[in-house]
C-alpha cells in the first residue's frame, strides 16, 4: 500500500504557505500514487481568483487576474 505524503508549498518569496479552506482550516497539498493533489479553491482564493463549477461539463473553472508578489497573471 502506497502512503500519502504531504507537500510543503513554497511561494516565490521563499515563505512556506499553508492553504486554508473558507473556515480557516488547513487544507494540505499531498502526493498519492504518483499524483499531486492541491486544493484548487484554497489556492485560487489566495491569489484573488474565482472558482466555479460547470455542471454540464463536470469541470471546475478558475477566472480572474491573480496578483502574486506584485505581478499580475491572467487566467490560462
Amino acid at each position: 500500500k502506497e502512503e500519502k505524503h504531504e507537500i510543503n508549498y513554497t511561494q516565490g518569496n521563499g515563505e512556506t504557505f499553508q492553504p486554508k479552506d473558507d473556515n480557516g482550516k488547513d487544507v494540505p497539498v499531498f502526493a498519492y500514487q504518483g499524483t499531486t493533489y492541491a486544493p484548487l479553491r484554497a489556492l485560487a482564493n489566495t491569489y484573488g481568483l474565482e472558482v466555479g463549477y460547470d455542471q454540464a461539463d463536470n469541470e471546475a473553472t478558475v477566472d480572474g487576474v491573480a496578483s502574486i508578489n506584485g505581478s499580475q497573471w491572467r487566467k490560462i
